[in-house]
């Protein structure tokens, strides 16, 4: 099988704890601190996802997992 990467299921997850974590960590204010992502890109992805687009769930966990991995190493 050819490498994929790792994708997250949030049903395992469980939802109220992912959207804690997106409501503290992906907000406009937070993303617009670094200049290293669009924040206007990344709310939207948020809001896609909440708003019922699943599939924005890869996009959503990568921005989540490196926005944790910012405030813990930069």
């Amino acid at each position: 099988r050819p490498k994929r990467g790792f994708i997250m299921d949030f049903r395992e997850f469980g939802e109220p704890r992912l959207r804690a974590l997106t409501d503290r960590y992906l907000t406009r204010a937070r993303l617009a601190e670094t200049g290293l992502l669009d924040p206007d890109i990344a709310v939207q992805c948020v809001q896609n996802y909440y708003g019922g687009d699943r599939t924005m769930g890869p996009k959503l966990w990568t921005l989540l997992m490196f926005e944790l991995w910012r405030e813990k190493f930069l």
